[in-house]
């Protein structure tokens, strides 16, 4: 058999520039300039529009000439690769460069190559427009561009632009004259249209510092690739700091800024990028904006992925550089975009920036799952950023945390040592915050300096989670409290852990109305915080049920400034320093039942306090007249407020527990273990048998009056215990 014959590869040929000036002559020498404009096409009136000398014709491998001029093996159409003799190391630019519009040419010297543009003029607005296809630019470093010319204009499909430092020298910080003499515009700006991540463009491996605007801007382009090379392999940018020393480069604005644009037929959104591994540091903007064109839809900026960025933090040094604005901002109708990811790998390190670590407004449907925002573990209390660790203004259907979102099952986030607090959810609906350890980070306390989450007057916001207690978010050692919901409705808190907080466990503030906390089999465990486990304060009609509240600094629910039609159920408040549950003087019409309170310092239940350490005792009048064991079953009577029929009915209902000892020293017993309820009759007499034998009993009433305003409910404190001492059966005959 014969072998097969071999498949000829395409010829690149290569442009070796030997000069460090800028002209198109008939010299000696070959130019930048020159080598671009061959590329471009040859010696045709599209490229020089004249011949070459033979010296010129030395430097270009791979073509073919006749009478000083190429005739094939470079040019239009044709894959060029233009290098740098290694004498060569600077060029001088007397004008902005010509349009690289060649598909294939790569300008890739072997060594860095500076382009200084101080002394430039022309009519282009950048240093390098590209408008071929898999163009490659590399090992270039571009400076001292004029205030509206940016470095790299990108209009092709399949570039990589790697390698380059642009806007800074390397090694030198700051933006003087040390550095550089002029700032440029932006970086970097791709406007390409692309249709498939097929045609992505690759931005890697780039330092871009110094900018008067943006490091690197999308317009209107898709599949972008910033911070990974071709095969995948993580190769991120430096945006705002030098290459290796991470010294402070700032651009003016963002870092990356992404935006949709128009054109004749409308809106062209920014979809489906990639922006991964980079170090966008001490900008004088946010890390990264994204922002949409109002629609929050995939017309907008939308499906973008934001993954394994230190914004705000030096990896190399462990240290801190933060931008001036926010970590990442997305607004004004931004779209299922992800912040993070499932992998260890996609967390963002996002802290030390001078407002909020997130920033979410007037967008929906993004996830922020799986990054370390404020600390990350490593990093100590004071490391933070100045907001808030994630904050939604007017946002909603957002995620935050472990939670099923694009198809991925990703983890919470550790958000720590923010110094506003580490969640706010503001004027914002229908988002979720599930599965993050706010204030504990990898193991390590990381305070936020405010709440650990606040709700401000939101709608229809989830706090935890639906499916179990083990998807709760993790509050521990935030200095105002875990959960404050200030003046907002319909907000439900599920599953979390609510530990070691200073200030209240969970706040219901400001007329908060109609919000639920807790939930069968969905209990929040809020134990060993500062304040109250839950305070409600100035607020009505709010559930507060299946809880299990333990050893609060104060009360473990508390209800002041006029707190209304509350229902606290089916809790547990335990061991609590003050009383189980507290209402003062002008909180009035609480319910509660199903209780489980035992070993609270003060009174099982204190209804119309005076004061927080007295025990204001108000059950009259409700007694425990007789306890009784007989057979397999305990008789108890007793006698409080009337039932009643008539024009404005009346129903007393008596809740009644067994104790647990030790019983509450007051002799104002702490219902443990819920026996039952019954009614009273006209009179106010009670009677009820339960099973089993309970040597000490309580009670206590709720009562239910229907008037002309309507109907109210009230419950009342536990009575005086009654208990049955020594007992033998008794034998009816």
């Amino acid at each position: 058999m014969s072998p097969r014959p071999a498949v000829a590869l395409p010829l690149v040929s290569v442009l070796t520039v030997n000069s460090g000036g800028d002209v198109n002559a008939s010299d000696g020498v070959l130019t930048l300039r020159e080598a671009i404009l061959i590329a471009n096409g040859g010696t045709a009136a599209q490229g020089l529009n004249r011949a070459l000398s033979a010296s010129e014709m030395a430097q270009l491998s791979g073509c073919t000439f006749s009478g000083g001029l190429i005739t094939g093996g470079c040019g239009a159409g044709l894959p060029d690769t233009i290098k740098y003799s290694l004498s060569i190391t600077r060029t001088i630019l007397n004008n902005t460069l010509p349009a690289l519009n060649d598909d294939g040419t790569a300008i890739l010297p072997t060594n860095t190559i500076e382009l200084d543009f101080l002394a430039a003029s022309g009519p282009a607005t950048s240093a390098f427009s590209v408008f071929g296809d898999d163009i490659e630019i590399a090992n270039l470093l571009i400076i001292n561009l004029d205030s509206l010319l940016e470095g790299i204009a990108l209009y092709g499909r399949r570039a990589s632009i790697h390698d380059n430092v642009i806007g800074t020298r390397l090694g030198v910080a700051g933006c003087g004259t040390d550095n550089i003499k002029s700032r440029g515009d932006r970086g970097i700006t791709i406007f390409a249209q692309v249709t498939s991540a097929a045609d992505a463009n690759y931005i890697f491996s780039n330092t871009i510092g110094c900018m008067l605007r943006d490091g690197i801007r999308l317009l209107g382009t898709d599949y972008t690739r910033i911070g990974v090379n071709k095969q995948g392999g993580a190769a991120g940018n430096r945006i705002g700091v030098s290459k290796s020393d991470e010294m402070p480069v700032p651009n003016g604005h963002s870092g990356i800024f992404i935006a949709t644009t128009s054109n004749a037929s409308g809106t062209v959104p920014v979809r489906y990028s990639l922006i991964a591994n980079n170090t966008i540091a001490g900008n004088g903007g946010s890390g990264i904006l994204a922002q949409g064109d109002g629609s929050s839809d995939p017309a907008s900026v939308s499906m973008n992925t934001i993954a394994g960025n230190a914004i705000g933090y030096l990896p190399g040094q462990q240290g801190l550089l933060g931008n001036q604005g926010y970590g990442i901002r997305l607004t004004n109708g931004s779209y299922l975009n992800r912040i993070g990811g499932s992998a260890a790998i996609d967390a963002n390190v996002i802290t030390a920036n001078i407002s909020d670590g997130v920033r979410i407004d007037n967008s929906t449907n993004n996830g922020v799952m799986g990054n370390f925002i404020g600390s990350n573990g490593i990093l100590t209390g004071s490391a933070g950023n100045h907001g808030y660790g994630v904050s939604i203004y007017g946002g909603q259907d957002n995620v935050i945390g472990g939670y099923p979102f694009l198809g991925l099952n990703v983890a919470g986030n550790g958000i720590g040592s923010n110094w506003l607090g580490g969640v706010l959810i503001d004027n914002s609906a229908s988002n979720t915050v599930i599965d993050n350890d706010i204030g504990w980070v990898a193991g390590n306390g990381r305070a936020n300096l405010g709440a650990g989450i606040r709700i401000r007057n939101g709608s229809g916001n989830l706090i935890g989670s639906y499916n179990g207690s083990n998807e709760g978010n993790r509050l521990y050692f935030n200095w105002d409290g875990g959960v404050i919901v200030d003046a907002a409705q319909g907000n439900t808190v599920l599953s979390n852990h609510v530990i070691f907080n200073a200030g209240p466990g969970i706040m219901l503030t400001g007329g908060a109305a109609q919000n639920t906390i807790g939930g069968p089999g969905l209990a929040n465990i809020i134990s060993q915080n500062s304040g109250d486990g839950i305070l409600l304060m100035d607020v009505l009609d709010n559930t507060v049920h299946f809880n299990n509240i333990y050893y609060s600094g104060r009360h473990g629910v508390s209800l002041i400034n006029g707190s209304t039609r509350n229902v606290v159920t089916s809790t547990v408040v335990m061991s609590n320093t003050l009383d189980g549950i507290s209402a003062d003087s002008i909180s009035s019409t609480n319910v509660w039942s199903h209780l489980f309170a035992r070993g609270n310092g003060g009174l099982g239940i204190d209804t119309n306090t005076t004061g927080d350490l007295g025990n204001d005792i108000n059950v009259a009048p409700l007694f425990i007249g007789h306890t009784e064991y007989l057979g397999l079953a305990t008789y108890i009577t007793g006698k409080a407020s009337p039932t009643l029929s008539g024009p404005f009915p009346t129903t007393t209902l008596i809740e009644v527990y067994a104790l647990e000892a030790p019983a509450d020293p007051t002799g104002y017993g702490e219902g443990f273990h819920y026996l039952g309820s019954t009614v009273t009759d006209a009179s106010g007499e009670w009677q009820i048998s339960v099973a089993g034998h309970h040597i000490c009993v309580t009670a206590f009433q709720t009562r239910k009056v229907s008037g002309l305003a309507g109907t109210t409910t009230t419950s009342g404190e536990f009575a005086l215990n009654r208990c049955v001492g020594t007992w033998l059966p008794a034998i009816r005959r």
